[in-house]
């Protein structure tokens, strides 16, 4: 109880500190066509929600087609199920002890994934995640695509709104499709 407890004022924390970032942050209109060139390094943040590697797949397998020459990164929150991966993708893994009380990661993770100098950071959690969430931020990425929901606006440029009805799966073949 305790835990969650405090993984709901993490949440919170985060939230917060993400609205008041965004707030500051001046963003520049964004012609998606322009952003699509030139990918070098793609961010994919693993959702906590138990995702498996076959829903990712087509995820996956759509920015290594439609960006071949792009070096793609998973990163992995705590408490998520680090993924077994083939060769072609980097691993960033975030541990527990990575994380502060308030739920932030420390400086040395912030500065590794400000390092990727990622051009796409690509949200897998299907609902708001904010640890996620503060990652792609993070990243200073021209592309920040995830789920929409209601707190979406405050990173994503790109949103995708799958519908309701699709199972897991069927979300993440959406999200492909939008890769392109």
């Amino acid at each position: 109880m305790i835990k969650s407890l405090l993984s709901s004022i993490q949440q919170g924390i985060l939230t917060t500190l993400l609205k008041l970032k965004t707030w500051r942050a001046r963003f520049d209109l964004l012609s998606i066509r322009d952003s699509w060139q030139n990918v070098r390094s793609c961010l994919i943040c693993w959702s906590q929600s138990g995702l498996t590697y076959d829903e990712a797949l087509p995820v996956l397998e759509r920015l290594q087609k439609r960006f071949p020459q792009a070096k793609v990164t998973v990163l992995t929150l705590p408490g998520s199920l680090t993924p077994i991966l083939p060769d072609r993708f980097n691993m960033l893994e975030i541990k527990e002890q990575d994380v502060n009380l308030f739920g932030l990661p420390s400086r040395q993770v912030k500065e590794r994934i400000q390092r990727l100098d990622a051009d796409i950071a690509v949200d897998l959690a299907q609902t708001f995640v904010p640890m996620s969430a503060y990652c792609c931020f993070l990243s200073g990425s021209r592309i920040k695509m995830g789920f929409a929901n209601p707190e979406s606006d405050l990173v994503f440029n790109y949103q995708i709104a799958p519908g309701s009805r699709r199972s897991n799966p069927g979300r993440y073949h959406v999200l492909a499709h939008y890769i392109g």
